[in-house]
């Protein structure tokens, strides 16, 4: 099914959709040092343990995939207060 053009994001679009980020630490050195955004590793675990940011169980373990991650912090924008 296509996407909306309108919300068609380039950048997600561009990211890996596989599982290749093989722990939560990398998941926060990729949020840290790709895009400059300071998460911690608890909100990793949070997030992974409450579904909210989507992973995939391989061997046990849980693999996250750059576009998840990057969805993950999209959804926790918030709109601006109208003043």
């Amino acid at each position: 099914m296509p996407r909306d053009p309108e919300n068609f994001d380039p950048i997600e679009n561009a990211l890996n959709p596989f599982p290749t980020i093989k722990s939560k630490n990398a998941v926060v050195r990729l949020c840290q040092e790709k895009w400059g955004v300071p998460v911690r590793l608890h909100n990793v675990r949070r997030a992974t343990n409450d579904r909210t940011l989507a992973s995939h169980l391989i061997g046990g373990c849980c693999v996250y995939s750059e576009r998840d991650v990057y969805c993950w912090l999209r959804s926790m924008r918030r709109a601006a207060a109208d003043r």
